[in-house]
């Protein structure tokens, strides 16, 4: 099995419904890109104070810490299929911003051109740029949006486009739970061979609950996806945090046969943290290992 056909087959199976178009940028930002998102099955819509929690709901990132704090995150999937993406969160007079870039690549791709050995090998890239934005609208309401300039390249094909995503969130008035939505890739690239690629648009909704007891944090999550023309999925996650300082999580999605539960931990020091997420899949695809580093500056 080839390392694209890998890849597809991961997204396919990941969200139990094939990719809108056959674009590699449209097919990964279906994919966490941190390790706070992976190693809670992808409930992390109310899961504030990382920049992490900015990719599935943008009005998270108005609840990133008031410093400016950089991270950086990797995903080593399969063969030499790897993902890095690099943010900065900055407080503005007026909210909170965060800019990104991300890459996802595939290298050594053999190409046939008749049965028989490959004549040559090739790669499959595709790069996001993100601008993000969070703000307090009002006293327990926070919004936010996020813009992508996405563009992919897979062997003399090239596609390129732009995507929004929007999100609210709402502190209850019962302490410590939190409610909130978003809509998600909305947008679509240029033609990619002959026919024009929309983003897998996607809503989602969630609901998160710290309850917290001297030194120890919990945090429960429950999250549900409605994407477009694709069957509902669940994701569920808890987390556990110490004195601030190390935390484990466990993550569980329904109805999907390729992926279901997923684990990791985070530990912080002064002014660096670390999350590592492992996420098993199904069918011989092996485990996603993945690891964020931040740091407050």
């Amino acid at each position: 099995m080839n390392k694209l056909t890998c890849l597809l087959i991961a997204v396919f199976l990941y969200t139990e419904a094939h990719a809108q178009g056959t674009s590699l940028g449209g097919a990964v930002l279906k994919l966490p890109e941190h390790a706070l998102a992976g190693s809670l099955g992808d409930a992390s819509m109310t899961s504030g104070r990382s920049l992490a929690a900015g990719q599935f709901n943008p009005a998270n990132i108005y609840r990133i810490d008031p410093s400016v704090t950089l991270l950086f995150s990797h995903a080593s999937w399969f063969q030499d299929i790897s993902a890095q993406h690099l943010s900065v969160g900055m407080p503005l007079p007026l909210g909170r911003l965060v800019v990104g870039i991300g890459s996802t690549s595939i290298d050594n791709i053999e190409l046939r051109d008749r049965p028989g050995p490959f004549t040559s090998t090739f790669s499959a890239k595709t790069a996001q740029f993100r601008a993000g934005w969070g703000v307090e609208i009002s006293t327990g309401i926070v919004a936010g949006i996020s813009a992508s300039y996405i563009y992919d390249k897979l062997y003399v094909n090239e596609s390129s486009g732009l995507g929004v995503d929007l999100g609210f969130l709402y502190n209850t008035p019962l302490d410590g739970l939190t409610l909130g939505g978003s809509l998600v890739n909305v947008g679509s690239l240029s033609a990619f061979r002959t026919e024009r690629v929309d983003l897998p648009q996607t809503a989602r909704f969630g609901a998160g609950y710290r309850w917290s007891l001297e030194d120890l944090a919990v945090e429960p999550a429950l999250g549900l996806r409605l994407p477009t023309s694709q069957p509902a999925m669940i994701f569920t996650g808890v987390s556990a945090e110490y004195a601030g300082a190390i935390s484990v999580r466990l993550g569980w999605q329904s109805g999907n046969s390729a992926r279901a539960v997923s684990f990791g931990f985070g530990a912080v020091y002064g002014a660096a943290s670390l999350e590592y997420a492992s996420v098993p899949f199904s069918a011989d695809l092996g485990t996603t290992h993945m690891i964020s580093i931040a740091l407050e500056l």
